[in-house]
């Protein structure tokens, strides 16, 4: 889906819909500054973009390795992993909607530009 929107394929919908920037608006361009090692473009799209390309593929990595070993998820659960996958993943959201606020005070550079 990144590399759709990266192309400019998909639109985000909640930008065309309100006119304003989404909690994780910014976040491909995020992790594409990243790409070509452009650090203050990082935190001047969304600061969260690597962090959350590395939980996303934690967890997905994770998964397939589960699935192709065992058959199922099972194994996950029974680590424990999976409830710090999902700990990672609803912290990470809850400090994306933070963010988002706050830059609506103009902190962290303001509003993502849509």
């Amino acid at each position: 889906m990144g590399l759709l929107v990266a192309f400019g394929f998909v639109k985000c919908t909640f930008a065309e819909l309100f006119h304003i920037p989404c909690p994780g608006c910014g976040m491909t361009r995020s992790v594409l500054a990243l790409l070509h090692f452009d650090f203050r473009g990082v935190f001047r799209y969304n600061p969260f973009g690597p962090v959350h390309v590395g939980i996303t593929a934690w967890i997905m990595g994770r998964s397939l390795v589960a699935i192709a070993r065992d058959g199922s998820l099972a194994s996950v659960d029974r680590s424990g992993e999976g409830k710090w996958m999902l700990y990672a993943f609803i912290g990470l959201q809850i400090a994306q909607l933070v963010l988002w606020g706050l830059r609506w005070f103009g902190l962290f550079g303001g509003p993502c530009p849509v």
